[in-house]
């Protein structure tokens, strides 16, 4: 094997080479043959295996992999699969059970940042550092639409009922996408001008909660497209108009807890409604880049910038298990619809897969 340069079959009794495959080889790290001589397999870095016959003609079809690691890993609704947008570009569709790839897509040449699914499973958005909103048919794995938007992709989600794709942007509108025409079809705008670094649905209603730059909290009904009203302001203790790194942010189940993804290592748990601060509790070395909760609204889990796993206790924000999951900064946590399964992503490359603890459902 050639490592960035594809492969090379020799003739063992002349030395000479008798076949060989360029760079459209892959970056072969590793090459075996099967004991009866008549097939060869060739691992690829970040690429699967390909196993071809003597001769060339392949056996089965390579199931890639990301050649880099991905900052975003979301289930579908069913719990079935996962889906894994890559800073290589692509966009994988994995079965939950083993992790092997069901399909990828290159979505372009430039990191992808943000993927989630739309509630009954049919279509991923997928946001890339180019500024561009894509919309991915999950049956098949083709791009359906695309929209160049810059936003804040960590407050790109579906509403509930799948209707729009949020797009909060860095200069102050929020916009509701359509997915299937990857059109804006409603905008809302923030009475102070601020841009919104998180935003989450109600998941018993059709309120949106918006965090705004200096954490104060909007909502909005979609529904009746009622301008954002302002419900309350929360501070971390700092001077006025100093903020912190927010990341993602999430709502438990019973849509009691708003939980806060913040780059110092710390989580921030607020009350919806009223909207006011429940506790600030420093999970581990920073950054914390995203929470989930599983089925259960008591508890939820977090990756740290040392690789720790940890789940916390939703009331208090106590750490009641940790463990060593990474040997690099975790940057994407997901849980299974049922809470039993959680997947993670590290700054290294590496995707593993963990049996969640009962309390998560």
């Amino acid at each position: 094997g050639l490592y960035g340069g594809g492969w090379k079959l020799y003739d063992y009794a002349t030395g000479n080479v008798v076949q060989q495959r360029g760079k459209s080889g892959g970056n072969v790290v590793a090459v075996s043959f099967a004991p009866d001589g008549e097939s060869l397999v060739l691992a690829q870095k970040g690429e699967g295996f390909d196993v071809l016959k003597i001769g060339g003609d392949p056996l089965i079809k390579r199931s890639p992999d990301h050649t880099l690691g991905s900052m975003s890993v979301q289930f579908s609704p069913d719990g079935n699969y996962f889906a894994s947008a890559g800073f290589d570009g692509r966009l994988l569709l994995r079965r939950a059970t083993d992790g092997s790839s069901v399909w990828a897509l290159s979505v372009g040449d430039y990191r992808l940042v943000r993927t989630t699914f739309n509630p009954d499973g049919s279509t991923l958005a997928v946001y890339s550092s180019d500024e561009v909103i894509s919309f991915v048919d999950v049956s098949s794995g083709r791009l359906k639409q695309s929209l160049s938007l810059p936003i804040y992709s960590y407050g790109m989600k579906f509403t509930p009922d799948g209707k729009y794709l949020s797009a909060p942007t860095r200069d102050g509108p929020i916009h509701l996408v359509n997915p299937e025409t990857a059109k804006i079809e409603k905008s809302v705008t923030l009475d102070n001008g601020e841009y919104v670094i998180a935003l989450n649905f109600d998941p018993n209603s059709n309120r949106a909660w918006m965090m705004d730059h200096f954490m104060n909290i909007w909502s909005w009904s979609w529904e009746k497209n009622e301008p954002a009203t302002r419900r309350g302001q929360v501070s971390f203790g700092t001077e006025a108009k100093v903020t912190k790194s927010i990341y993602n942010s999430t709502v438990s189940p019973d849509g009691r807890k708003l939980v806060i993804s913040v780059g110092d290592g710390t989580i921030l748990c607020c009350t919806p409604e009223p909207f006011q601060q429940l506790y600030t509790a420093q999970v581990g070395e920073g950054p914390i880049v995203n929470s989930a909760f599983g089925r259960s609204s008591g508890f939820f889990v977090c990756g740290t910038g040392d690789g720790m796993l940890c789940f916390v206790d939703a009331a208090t924000g106590e750490v009641v298990k940790k463990q060593r999951a990474h040997d690099a900064a975790i940057v994407a946590v997901a849980v299974s619809p049922d809470g039993r399964n959680i997947v993670t992503s590290a700054v290294d490359g590496e995707f593993r897969s963990w049996s969640a603890p009962t309390f998560m459902y």
